[in-house]
């Protein structure tokens, strides 16, 4: 008997020593490498961690896996987020440190997951979101309801200190599509229509413009995971990213996916303008049933070139031109009105009035005469640097 509990034993410790020797051959793998297959039970834990890195991974997982059902876990740390501190856009940006960046890059992996996976989240949750990832928050706030969506983009179009112009420019053209009260006079009234004065001797001219595209940096931080990042277009990208529409209609906006690696997530653009003059004329088309170009009469930028022998004749014909450009004004608010976007009060109180900044350039050989910057006594008509 006694030998028979010492054979016993002595399998028990050899069982103990190869299970022993067997765990050290192949331990848990390493959660930190895109190539590596950590068990739910370890991406739950490091979805769990107060590291962000860890939660990033654990993030990457998930999404690497197809396994929704994480999406409790992932929607839980969205709910949790809390804004980063910005200034106006007019302002000089200050640098965010260390655990600010990371908190940041975490999120962007968290929101990918949520959106691979047909989450949703609540309008309280993509109002804290919009100003540090806009365009995650602008493909979540498509997946709501016109009543749960009206009252975050108003929040983003009316907020006079934006922390970024992507945000401002989403939810107007969100906005745009089924326009709320306030809105059609807000986008008009703060249009500002940059017009040029070329004063010459003689006819001549000739203007210009420039865009520019942004795009992601391909860097990405070492010990991170490269996760889906997403930028606002105009244009749906190439076939080997993916497109998502976020607003239909004549003039759409996709959020372009792309996995790269995590460093320091910024706002990303490609393809985008901002909400200038230029783009409220074609928003303001659309609501109107327009055709997109010249629909309105609405030239952004505008100008206009005046030969001039004396001071009178140039009052005169800027005169003509500032009256053209506020009689087309009046002529858009009258078919905003018709249309129910735009109150009687609103056009006129002056609510709904675009202004008119206008820009003297002399190209003059003979200035023996002045050129006064003279006063309006209708509409809203300044002079640039006053």
């Amino acid at each position: 008997m006694a030998a028979s509990s010492r054979w016993r034993c002595c399998a028990l410790a050899l069982l103990l020593l190869v299970c022993l020797r067997l765990g050290a051959q192949n331990p848990q793998p390493d959660p930190y490498s895109e190539t590596a297959a950590p068990t739910p039970e370890r991406i739950a834990t490091l979805l769990k961690s107060g590291d962000p890195r860890d939660r990033a991974w654990g993030a990457f997982h998930a999404v690497r896996t197809k396994d929704a059902s994480f999406l409790p876990e992932l929607t839980g740390l969205a709910e949790r987020w809390e804004p980063l501190p910005h200034p106006a856009l007019d302002h000089p940006v200050p640098p965010l440190d260390t655990r600010q960046h990371n908190e940041l890059d975490a999120m962007a992996a968290v929101l990918d997951g949520v959106i691979q996976f047909n989450g949703k989240l609540s309008p309280k949750v993509l109002l804290a979101l919009a100003d540090d990832l806009p365009a995650q928050a602008a493909v979540l706030l498509s997946r709501l309801s016109q009543s749960e969506q009206e009252p975050v983009l108003m929040a983003i179009f009316t907020n006079p200190k934006p922390a970024n112009w992507v945000e401002t420019r989403f939810s107007a053209q969100m906005l745009t599509l089924k326009p709320p009260p306030t809105f059609a006079a807000r986008l008009m009234h703060d249009m500002k229509i940059p017009a040029t004065i070329y004063v010459v001797d003689s006819i001549v001219g000739g203007m210009g413009s420039n865009n520019d595209c942004g795009a992601f940096s391909n860097v990405g931080k070492a010990g991170w995971p490269a996760a889906g990042q997403y930028s606002l277009r105009e244009r749906p990208a190439s076939d080997k990213f993916i497109s998502i529409p976020v607003v239909r209609g004549l003039h759409p906006l996709y959020a372009v996916r792309m996995v790269r690696g995590l460093a320091l997530t910024v706002t990303s653009t490609c393809d985008l303008r901002p909400l200038t003059a230029a783009v409220r004329i074609e928003l303001l088309s659309q609501m109107l049933g327009a055709a997109p170009d010249k629909a309105l009469g609405i030239a952004a930028p505008a100008g206009t070139t005046i030969p001039a022998t004396s001071t009178a004749e140039y009052e005169k014909s800027l005169a003509e031109f500032v009256t053209v450009q506020l009689d087309t004004f009046q002529a858009v608010e009258r078919r905003l009105t018709a249309k129910g976007y735009v109150s009687l009060d609103e056009m006129a109180g002056g609510a709904s009035e675009p202004e008119l900044v206008l820009t003297l350039a002399d190209y003059r050989q003979d200035k023996s005469f002045e050129l006064p910057k003279i006063a309006f006594n209708r509409g809203r008509v300044s002079w640039s640097g006053q």
